[in-house]
């Protein structure tokens, strides 16, 4: 395998999980050591029943025989048995606990592995959100780890530990003969061979998995979640053989995979036998007498009874490996991808906020795009109540966005009482901020989970969410449902309408106790009474403690506001009653 292959991998492996590794590889040898040693156990027996003589003569077994308590030689013979048998027993159970400690590295790796592309994921720059392929990050954050875990890690343990035993094996052979550790090793060199014709295929086949494999993933989603659209405009059809054509070709690559990895079997079978063949015929040639012939095919036989199935692991796991290659590179590519400083937690402390934030000579544009806004300047006082207006795309979200620092400034200030919110202060300020956006995203969770957003159960205030929904005139709704606040709202809140989504995300802002609450059009999938009583609420809850910024389009909510601006041109501007009915 490749050296950087190699490193790339154990890269991806947290720094105390590769310390445990260690340990692990002590438990692979002591492993192997005790096949050696059941191998080992039956020697004694196929000498007693090839050479009675050695029990009578002066040699190891002999003085092993008059050591133990039997005389009869069939007593010692089946003595030796039961603790052969014994050993085997004892063995067998030390090795399954060792494959147990083996999967439980590979898969602690993994989810070690998965935590932190996760961590990368929820840290990237906001302006990537939107840039990235999710159904890929979504492999690779779900997906890869526990494929590099089955796939790469739990293999690797195998050639361990299925090469300490063939070397430990073949160096008893060299100890007690030379010959037979001579024919043993014949078998490596059509394996050798078999790789190298096998190397370039395994290398495309894992090529076509990472091309493939995600975009089925991408065409499953896309049917799964457009089920509505899908049917509305009758194109059942169109996705049905976009999955399916995809589905084929992967099914393609892995049958071909499956081909080349099960061929090497029938290979180390044919090799055996050849070797017990040349075995044999050497025996012939060489004219050895009968029980010295039945030792050495005894031995050989048992020898490679253990060492063809593990050549055969080994090979095997190879190559897995190398057509799994693509995973730790797609792992590696997530480690790279850039990110911002992860947030301490939930044990931020909020910023103080007792005057005012301020806009300086703001000028913001995306990348390639002309500037949103442009020496831009605003000043928003604690507890003022103020409306955002502007046409669709002059940047009312993009201020939103530059006030959570998703987005940053090309140029100017955003300050805090007076101070520059620097990278520092950036978790604390989002602490302020309750940001209720134009489509919020909803939890496939109960009513109260949705509210209290990211709170553990145990933890949450149910009567502080059940006063939430009083005072968003929730309550009649929710009190229809089957378990009240405890009634699940479906994937992506399927079983609610617009109006409900958006009132609850507020309930989210205010439980939270959101200082500054920043609404994106939040009333406009509400009739205007409905609207009416939601933003009455919101005044009334703690109204002189709260600063509200309100993006919205509808005249009639101005009189409850204490501001109304305008932003045009990359700049924000007193807007006039008469000046907003002639313009939208």
């Amino acid at each position: 395998m490749k050296k950087n292959l190699l490193q790339h991998a154990l890269g991806l492996i947290p720094r105390h999980q590769r310390k445990s590794g260690v340990l692990l590889i002590l438990l692979l040898t002591l492993n192997a050591l005790l096949d050696l040693f059941s191998l080992a156990s039956f020697l004694p027996l196929i000498m007693i029943i090839i050479r009675p003589q050695q029990l009578s003569g002066d040699s190891l077994l002999h003085t092993l025989y008059r050591s133990s308590p039997f005389n009869d030689p069939v007593q010692f013979a089946i003595a030796l048995t039961v603790i052969a048998v014994a050993f085997i027993f004892i063995k067998s159970a030390m090795s399954n606990w060792i494959t147990l400690r083996k999967a439980t590295y590979a898969y602690g790796a993994a989810n070690q592995i998965a935590a932190g592309a996760l961590s990368r994921y929820l840290s990237i720059p906001y302006n990537m959100f939107s840039q990235i392929d999710h159904t890929r990050e979504m492999n690779r954050i779900a997906t890869l780890p526990l494929t590099f875990a089955n796939n790469f890690i739990i293999p690797a343990g195998t050639i361990v530990s299925e090469a300490l035993i063939t070397l430990l094996l073949l160096a008893a052979l060299v100890f007690y003969d030379t010959r037979l550790a001579f024919f043993l090793m014949l078998v490596l060199i059509p394996f050798g061979m078999l790789y190298r014709m096998k190397r370039q295929k395994i290398r495309h086949s894992s090529e076509q998995v990472k091309q493939t494999y995600p975009l089925l993933l991408k065409h499953t989603l896309q049917a799964v979640e457009g089920l509505p659209e899908i049917r509305a405009f009758g194109k059942e059809k169109f996705f049905w053989k976009k999955f399916t054509d995809a589905f084929e070709k992967v099914g393609v690559i892995f049958s071909r995979d499956h081909v080349l990895h099960t061929g090497t079997s029938r290979v180390t079978e044919s090799v055996a036998a050849l070797c017990i063949g040349v075995l044999i015929i050497y025996v012939l040639v060489t004219r050895k007498a009968a029980d010295e012939a039945v030792l050495l095919l005894s031995i050989y036989a048992g020898v490679s009874f253990r060492v063809m199935p593990s050549v055969n692991r080994i090979f095997a796991a190879v190559l897995q490996i190398r057509t799994h290659e693509y995973v730790s590179e797609e792992l590696i590519q997530m480690g790279a991808l850039p990110h911002e400083q992860a947030s301490p937690g939930e044990q931020v402390s909020r910023v103080a906020f007792n005057e005012k934030i301020e806009l300086h000579n703001i000028t913001f544009g995306h990348e390639a795009h002309h500037a949103l806004l442009r020496n831009a300047s605003l000043t928003i006082h604690k507890g003022e109540k103020i409306i955002l207006l502007g046409r669709s795309g002059s940047g009312k979200t993009t201020l939103f966005l530059l006030l959570m620092r998703f987005l940053r400034e090309r140029s100017g200030q955003l300050l805090l009482d007076g101070k520059v919110i620097e990278d520092a202060h950036t978790p604390g300020l989002r602490k302020l901020i309750g940001y209720v956006s134009q489509n919020p995203y909803v939890l496939d969770a109960s009513v109260l989970e949705n509210i209290a957003f990211g709170v553990p159960a145990m933890d949450i205030d149910v009567n502080k969410v059940k006063q939430l929904v009083r005072d968003l005139d929730l309550d009649s709704w929710v009190e229809s449902l089957p378990e009240g606040v405890n009634t699940g709202i479906g994937e992506k809140g399927v079983k609610i309408s617009g109006g409900q989504r958006q009132r609850l995300a507020i309930a989210r802002a205010l439980y939270h106790d959101a200082e500054i609450l920043l609404l994106d059009e939040v009333t406009s999938q509400l009739d205007r009474e409905t609207e009416h009583e939601v933003m009455q609420a919101i005044f009334r809850m703690e109204s002189k403690h709260k600063t509200i910024v309100l993006i919205t389009h509808r005249p009639e909510l101005w009189t409850s506001f204490d501001h109304v601006y305008e932003l045009k041109d990359g700049c924000f501007s007193k807007a006039e009653l008469k000046t907003f009915q002639s313009s939208f």
